[in-house]
């Protein structure tokens, strides 16, 4: 009876109601792992399987003291909203029970009170938003994410304007995909109706980088609330990244570029664009009453479809003019394949394959659905002739820019090897030189080996982490024969002489995994770099961290590991726009590089007393690691993806998002000590 209760409930036919223990426990296998779906801080998710379809069961932990006022306050929000954009509510479950424990020594049994606190919903397959949120070159194409935004907004119409609810935790996470990309809020664990007092608690529960800030700092919460995480996402949705990265037209230019390609371009998508940068920047105003209400923005935005098809600019909130964009003429186009190629090309200077099996130039951006990654880089016949490894899934990574450099970057030669690695992404190459191996991860958290040579040779193949889609982070260890692999929050230690087999498992970041270095001094431990805003410090002979580095304020993207007066240190970059500098004997930061912007790559030259840093609006800062002092700042135009040394020369690699450009070190900078030019200057490069 219970199950055709719930099929009932699922079909419409019937509204959410109470729901048994035992009918959750039955339609979930007893909350068995196969069938969970996700976790967060308060609970986990599992799938629940019914004759006529699934659903998704929220199960509060046990272990969290949640308030009975915090569930019930979930449980009237959900009652009480229907709509297409907030995921459907199903029933809910608040059992209590008593069991009796016997304590030894003591002839009565003492009873305890056993809780449990579940919600049933309707089972969204193509999971959270997150996953799908990518920078403009790759990933959902516009038409999409502008329907996502639209969607977004509408259904927070929904909840502030006819339900007077505030949500209070916007972020990508709690919005669920349906299976035609449909929009979907969830997760109201801190939402409250809006006739409730409009102050929480000291116990402050939003989630940090879309929490208002004055719900971080005072527990004052509004309808503007909600909006500053709305912005956030927008942007994100726009950009790939929290915060606007670099400028409005540069922005419309790789969109540009995009559309270009695929014979999309119109006046409007630009228009809806500019709209969108200037709705999220608007919402994410400090002081409350400057962001918009969600009633503002609809208007706006359904004002703007119905009229002509453009959009409009004189609506009751002040956003500004549309950006404008100048046309630009697309260079070097070349068709998309999904092949995995080996490239050739002269440099001024050899490469040497010891010196680049660990060095990464371009590192995977945990969010990215298709990102391609350019792996630099080893010596195939002759010393003065290095070859790129490209997944050229978007081959305009390397030479189809919307607005290229001034100067030319490399110019290939002929194609050495292509071959096909996966119907996925692949996400990450190292080359592993004493075996005369390349390691290939691919999205679909395979590890494709081959070795190379006048032609790629397959050797094997391996499933690293059991998800069925995400970018994977690797790292070679220098002398034994052990490859990293890390996945979400996952990490696996391989052994490839006992036949590929998994040794290790290190499982402590609450976040998706970013970076991975073994540490060069003891290479008996590596670090991580995560998006739980840490980096951690690990042995290979212990599942548990050593010790952990906080301090960053956002995602932690990259690290690298140098000395500094005979001691250890690590350089890592953020998403908060710093480069930290960590005294790893004291276990500490020391000194903060401010940015402008994103930090993407991280670079300690293995030789000279210098630190490379590269971010999103494609600065190269050069800075002294004696005393940390910036010598010189260079501009590449794109966002810098990696760093490699070039041998026998004092040069620096530096990849970017549209190819590979040579740095050379002048002896000021080589001095390491003194302050040098810090004027913008492109004359160091030679492309």
């Amino acid at each position: 009876m219970d199950h055709e209760v719930l099929e009932h409930i699922l079909d419409g036919r019937e509204n959410p109601t109470n729901l048994s223990l035992s009918l959750l426990k039955y339609i979930t296998e007893n909350f068995s792992e196969d069938r969970e779906i996700g976790h967060g801080g308060f609970a986990t998710v599992y799938k629940g399987v019914l004759r006529n379809g699934n659903v998704a069961v929220k199960r509060i932990k046990s272990s969290h003291s949640i308030k009975e006022t915090l569930f019930y306050r979930e449980v009237d929000s959900l009652l009480n909203i229907e709509h297409e954009n907030v995921v459907r509510f199903l029933g809910f479950c608040a059992s209590t029970d008593q069991i009796a424990i016997q304590i030894e020594g003591l002839k009565e049994r003492i009873y305890a009170e056993v809780r449990e606190r579940l919600l049933c919903f309707e089972y969204i397959s193509n999971g959270s938003l997150r996953k799908y949120i990518t920078d403009e070159l790759r990933g959902l194409e516009w038409n999409t994410r502008y329907e996502i935004i639209r969607g977004i907004c509408e259904g927070l119409y929904h909840l502030h304007k006819e339900k007077q609810i505030f949500h209070m935790d916007m972020k990508p996470d709690n919005i669920l995909l349906d299976n035609d990309m449909v929009p979907k809020i969830t997760d109201f664990g801190l939402s409250r109706l809006d006739e409730m007092t409009q102050t929480m608690s000291k116990d402050h529960l939003g989630s940090l980088g879309y929490c208002a800030p004055e719900y971080q700092s005072h527990g004052k919460m509004s309808f503007k609330s909600d909006m500053y995480g709305l912005g956030v996402i927008i942007i994100e949705l726009v950009t790939g990244q929290k915060a606007l990265p670099i400028s409005n037209n540069k922005v419309l230019r790789r969109w540009r570029h995009r559309w270009r390609k695929t014979g999309k371009e119109t006046e409007l998508v630009y228009q809806q664009v500019a709209k969108c940068i200037e709705i999220g920047l608007l919402c994410q105003e400090i002081d409350p009453s400057e962001r918009p209400f969600i009633w503002d923005i609809i208007d706006d935005i359904r004002q703007a479809e119905g009229v002509n098809g453009s959009i409009r600019n004189d609506s009751e909130y002040k956003f500004g003019q549309a950006s404008s964009y100048a046309p630009l003429e697309a260079k070097a186009s070349r068709d998309h394949t999904s092949e995995f190629t080996v490239w050739s090309t002269k440099v001024n200077d050899s490469f040497v394959i010891e010196d680049m099996a660990t060095n990464k130039f371009i590192k995977e951006a945990v969010n990215v659905v298709d990102e391609v990654n350019l792996d630099v880089v080893f010596d195939a016949s002759e010393p003065q002739e290095a070859v790129n490894f490209v997944d050229e899934v978007n081959s305009d990574v390397l030479s189809d820019a919307s607005e290229p450099p001034e100067a030319v970057d490399f110019m290939y030669e002929k194609v050495i090897a292509s071959i096909k690695v996966s119907e996925k992404i692949v996400s990450n190459v190292k080359f592993i030189a004493r075996k005369q191996w390349l390691v290939a991860a691919s999205r679909d958290c395979l590890v494709h080996v081959y070795k190379y040579g006048k032609e790629l040779e397959k050797v094997t193949s391996l499933r690293t982490h059991d998800y069925d889609s995400a970018p994977c982070s690797l790292d070679v260890h220098p002398t034994q024969p052990y490859v990293l692999s890390g996945c979400y929050a996952q990490i696996k230690l391989w052994d490839w002489d006992q036949d590929w087999n998994c040794i290790q498992t290190f499982e402590e970041h609450s976040d998706d995994i970013n970076e991975l270095k073994f540490n060069p001094e003891d290479t008996n431990s590596f670090a991580s770099a995560s998006d739980d805003f840490t980096v951690k410090v690990w042995s290979l002979d212990s599942l548990k961290s050593k010790y952990t580095l906080s301090g960053h304020l956002e995602t932690v993207y990259c690290l690298d590991f140098f000395t500094r007066d005979g001691q250890q240190y690590l350089i890592s970059g953020s998403f908060d726009g710093t480069a930290k500098i960590w005294d790893l004997q004291k276990e500490e930061f020391v000194h903060t590089l401010e940015h402008e912007s994103i930090v993407y790559s991280v670079f300690a030259h293995p030789s000279l007393p210098v630190l490379f840093t590269g971010d999103g609006d494609g600065a190269v800062r050069v800075w002294s690691s004696t005393d940390f002092r910036l010598k010189k700042k260079l501009e590449v135009d794109l966002p810098v993806r990696g760093f490699a040394c070039l041998t026998r020369s004092e040069g620096v690699a530096v990849s970017h998002f549209y190819g590979v450009s040579v740095m050379k070190i002048g002896d000021e900078e080589a001095q390491g000590g003194s302050e040098g030019n810090n004027e913008n200057s492109v004359s160091d490069i030679e492309y």
